[in-house]
């Protein structure tokens, strides 16, 4: 429960409505901070980034890199050339590589088409 116990109150104390300003930090040994202390929104409860997750703001919400066509290889995908379309070496949803024609681009996971390089 570390992501709820650590967080700080504002230096100056303000206070907006009822409720105070709070300020959020990565503490030693976290990996992230979102405020809270729940699994499956990026940041879980011990406050370590999950997978296919970036969290790159404390006390943000951590963002979903787990988007087909993004580029961005993610534990649920089998490729991910950049795009949508199937025919390219990788299939649409990226759950396949497809075999004719594609190979994989050096130092990527993504594939590519030798025909079209």
């Amino acid at each position: 429960m570390c992501c709820y116990r650590r967080n700080r109150r504002n230096p100056d104390h303000k206070i907006r409505g009822a409720q105070e300003l709070w300020r959020w930090r990565v503490e030693s040994g976290e990996g992230c901070d979102d405020g809270n202390t729940l699994n499956g929104d990026g940041c879980n409860a011990l406050c370590q980034i999950e997978a296919n997750y970036k969290c790159p703001t404390a006390g943000q919400p951590c963002i979903n890199m787990a988007v087909c066509g993004n580029g961005i290889l993610t534990s649920n995908e089998a490729c991910d050339d950049g795009n949508t379309v199937s025919g390219d070496g990788c299939s649409g949803d990226c759950k396949t590589i497809e075999p004719a024609g594609s190979v994989a681009c050096p130092g990527s996971h993504a594939p590519r088409n030798v025909a079209t390089g």
